[in-house]
This record gives C-alpha cells, structure tokens and sequence, in this order.
C-alpha cells in the first residue's frame, strides 16, 4: 500500500498542471450545466464561443484521455530498458496506482458533480445512484480502459496519436463495409453471439492485454494478441443470426386480422412529372418510393413501421431484392398516407431495371402501439414539473415544441394535441387538426456513458399527412393553459403484412407514381 500511495504522490507533484485544468475544465462544464436551458442569440464572441457548453464537454472527454496516456506513460512499458524496473516497483502496485490516480483526480470529482447537478435540478439522489454508477462504469470501460491500453503499448504521445489515426481509418473502412452490407440494420435482427456476451468478451480481452503487458512488458506479443482479439470480436458481430428473424418476429397477417386497412395509395401521373427523373445523379442509391394509404385505425392507436422489403420479377424470371431494410414511419388514426417509406435500390442495378416492367412484392414489417394509462397535462406558464416528462417548458423560439429535463433519459409516450380544443388558437386556426407526439420505450443499457446525469428531450408534434392538395397547413402553438393527452405506449402486436403491384415500371416506381389502370393490391390470406 505504501508504494502504490509513493507512486500516486509523485503522479501528483509531476502531473499538477493536467490536475488543475482538469478541475477546471470540470468546473466549468458544471456551471453550464446549471443552466441547461437555451441562452437568448446574443452577438458571438471569441470568449463566447470558448465558453459553450458544446465545447466544454468534448474537451474535458480529450483532456482526460490524453492525461491518462501521459500518466501511464510516466512509466512506459514499452521495451527493455525502463529506468523503474531498476527501482523497488511492484508491477501490480503500479498498476494500481494509476488506476487511483484515475480515481482520485477524474472519477471522485465528477461523482459529485453529477450528484450535484441532480441536487440542482430537483431530482432525487439515491433513486438515481444506480444510474450515476452506470454512468461512471460505462465511462471507465469506454474511455478510461482505452486510454490505458494504448498508454501501455505505446512509447510516447507521437505513437500514440498515430495509432489513434490509425485506427480511425481502419474503423471507417469497416464501418462502410459492414453498412454496405446490411450488418448494422435492425432488421437482420440479434447476431449469432449476443450483444452482452460480446461486450463481456471485450471487457476480458482488454483488461487481460493490459494486465499481461503491465507484468510481462511483451510489447509486440500484447499487440499481436489485441490485433488477433480485434479480429476475433469482428468476426462475431458479423456473423449471420437467424435469416429467417423478420418472418418469426413479425408473423404475417391478412386484412381482416390487421388493425387498420393498408393499401397503396393511387395517383395518376400529371403529364409534367411523368417526364422528370426524381432523383440525382451523384446519390449512390435511388429510393422505390411506397405511399401507403391507411384507413381505420382505432382512436388512441398507432401503427409504426419497422421494415420494408421489395421484390421484384421481370417478365423473363430475373429477380431482384435487398431483403429486409429498416423503415421507421408512424400512422396516426388521422394520418390517410405515409409519404415518407422508401427502399433503397443500388444505382447500377436501377440503370439495369430502369426501364423494365415488373411484379412487385412488398412486405411491410409494423407494429401496433395502444395508449396506455392516459393522462391529461395542462402546460404551466414558464417552468414547470410533471412526474413523468421532468422539467418542462415551452420552447421561447419555438412555440410549437416542448422542451424537458430529465434524469439520464427521456420517457417513453404517445402524445395527442387537438387544435380544435386549444385555447391558444385564433380565428384562422379554427379548423385545426389533430397532432402528435411519439417516443420510443426506452431500454437502459447495462454500460451507459456520459458526463451529466440530466438529458434534454424534445416534444415535437407532427401533424397528419395530407391525402390530397391543396391541403391546409395549420399552425401550431402553445401556450399557459392548453391540454396535452400523453399515455405510455404499450405494445398490441407485431405482424407483416403483404402487398402486390402485378405490373409496373420500376421509373414510375422510383417517382412514387402509380397508374389507376396499372397497380392493383392484393393481401394474401395466411
């Protein structure tokens, strides 16, 4: 225990200078984070712009992390000849003392200061102190353990920028081909090893490579080893889960089971759009456009699509899909067509089906949500709290959106604005239509990082989509008085339901533009 205090001291009196501005720059990001709400536009300035929140936290994060690296570096493992193995260290002591160091001058002090900060804001300590520690646990295993590794196989700063640059290009490559490929769509559905059992294995591998190194200094073994675990956690969250994911978790569904009619909504082509393209050259895919037209769907409902899938078969038998594509579009009970529900389509393959004529089949992957405990909340003027949204407030720029504080999270809800009923309208507004509001449930993550225990959330409402133009855009507004309807949004089902376009061509497809004579829509029974 003595040496690892001797070590911690002689860090302190070496590393003072990164110590100070690290409090400092704590510090400071707490003071912006005591005024969390958006400043009134004032005239930018150089201190200004130095001082912004959006500033302050990156970094304090790059401040730690390069103060780690110089603080393992102190006593570089990399090679032979390290003047301490000369001295009465203790590899394990070592070691230790750099994490206490971690301890001490970054992870105490922003303890309190979270702790402090949900003082502040009104928030319960010790039922969020579970969460504070998540906090603090996904930003020693994220941040903390990754500057340590590299500090450790790494001689100096000048390395160790260079493998960080290094290693972007590389995560980069990975990246464009792994989305190329549909690994990372939501809709491929859990790998073949799960997301827990691969955080495990690399929380293993990275504490086990940075004890081997602190204890053997095999430098060129440990990279070889964290080069082959790299390769090796690659390899497992690219391999294929179950294929057949969609079809299990969203069984298919005729039209009398779904909860709403779904068919394609039908337009005629004007003579002006027929002629143009609708996309552009320099975009690597063109988007197959899908207007759905919904009816039906009960009151306090809503239907979201999840994912799409489209194939289609020329005359001579030649097939074409991407397979299943994540979607996200919602369908209120006053919404008649989803606008905004593309599948994407390579461009070389599009200059090669461009002019055919084709069946199409579409799969719609969806879900349906109910309301669930509804309640009324009736705004407040300024600042106000509700048990559920946290600290909320009217957006002073933006009268049309809610802004809200809340311990590490927003919640999950439906919400529901009648304009009809609002006392804020006026005599234009008089035929105001329905909105709503929609956040996910949310799921907390095992390792979650972050600096400030208390997030912003936003209530954005969106209004129906228009089934025909001219189509009236009304303006919304709140003010002191006006009910909002919010409900937690609980799931009903999950189904797919099928499609048929028995002959179209894939240039009208692409344009959204569907022939009366053309198009019809078939569900299959199941």
């Amino acid at each position: 225990m003595f040496q690892i205090l001797h070590i911690f001291r002689k860090d302190g009196r070496r590393h003072w200078p990164e110590i100070l501005a690290s409090l400092v720059l704590l510090g400071a990001y707490a003071h912006q984070s005591l005024h969390p709400w958006p400043r009134e536009p004032r005239a930018m300035s150089l201190g200004r712009f130095f001082w912004m929140s959006e500033l302050i936290a990156p970094a304090l994060i790059l401040f730690w992390f390069f103060s780690i690296l110089r603080i393992v570096q102190g006593e570089t493992l990399v090679g032979d000849r390290q003047w301490w193995i000369t001295r009465p260290y203790v590899w394990w002591k070592l070691f230790l003392s750099k994490c206490l160091f971690i301890f001490a001058v970054i992870s105490l002090p922003l303890f309190f200061v979270q702790l402090y900060l949900l003082f502040v804001n009104g928030f319960p300590l010790f039922p969020n102190l579970l969460d504070v520690f998540r906090l603090q646990a996904g930003l020693a295993v994220i941040l903390f353990l990754s500057a340590l590794l590299l500090g450790a196989l790494t001689r100096n700063l000048v390395q160790a920028i260079l493998t960080i640059v290094g290693l972007f290009v590389l995560l980069y490559a990975a990246m464009s081909i792994f989305v190329d490929r549909g690994f990372s769509s939501p809709m491929s559905g859990p790998g073949f090893v799960p997301d827990s059992i691969q955080w495990s294995l690399s929380l293993l591998l990275a504490v086990g490579l940075l004890l081997w190194q602190y204890a053997f200094r095999k430098t060129w073994q440990s990279r070889g080893l964290l080069c082959l675990s790299v390769a090796f956690l690659a390899l497992l969250a690219i391999l294929p889960g179950d294929k057949n994911y969609v079809e299990k978790t969203y069984p298919l569904v005729s039209d009398s089971q779904a909860p709403a009619r779904i068919e394609l909504n039908f337009r005629s082509p004007e003579p002006k759009e027929a002629n143009e393209e609708g996309w552009s050259e320099l975009l690597p895919e063109v988007n197959l456009r899908i207007p759905l037209k919904i009816s039906g769907l009960a009151p306090g409902s809503m239907l979201m699509a999840r994912g799409v899938k489209l194939t289609l078969t020329a005359p001579d038998g030649a097939v074409w899909t991407q397979g299943w594509r994540y979607a996200y579009a919602q369908a209120w009970p006053e919404d008649e067509v989803i606008n905004n529900l593309n599948y994407g389509m390579k461009r070389q393959d599009f200059k090669k089906w461009k002019n055919a004529t084709v069946r199409v089949h579409i799969e719609l992957a969806m879900s349906h949500y109910a309301e669930d405990q509804p309640r009324e909340v009736v705004l407040q003027p300024g600042v106000f709290r509700d048990s559920q949204l946290g600290i909320c407030r009217i957006n002073p720029d933006r009268s049309s959106e809610l802004e809200c504080l809340k311990p590490f999270h927003g919640p999950a809800y439906m919400a529901t604005f009648d304009g009809k009923e609002s006392p804020c309208g006026s005599e234009e507004d008089s035929q105001a239509v329905v909105w709503h509001s929609w956040s996910d449930p949310y799921l907390p993550d095992l390792i979650e990082p972050g600096l400030s225990p208390i997030t912003g959330h936003s209530i954005d409402f969106r209004q129906p989509e228009p089934n025909s133009i001219p189509y009236r855009q009304h303006r919304l507004r709140f003010c002191e008085g006006a009910r909002i309807k919010f409900a937690y949004p609980k799931l009903q089902e999950d189904m797919r339901i099928q499609l048929e376009i028995p002959s179209i061509s894939v240039k009208a497809l692409s344009m959204g533009l569907f022939s009366l004579n053309a198009v019809s829509i078939e569900a299959p029974q199941k």
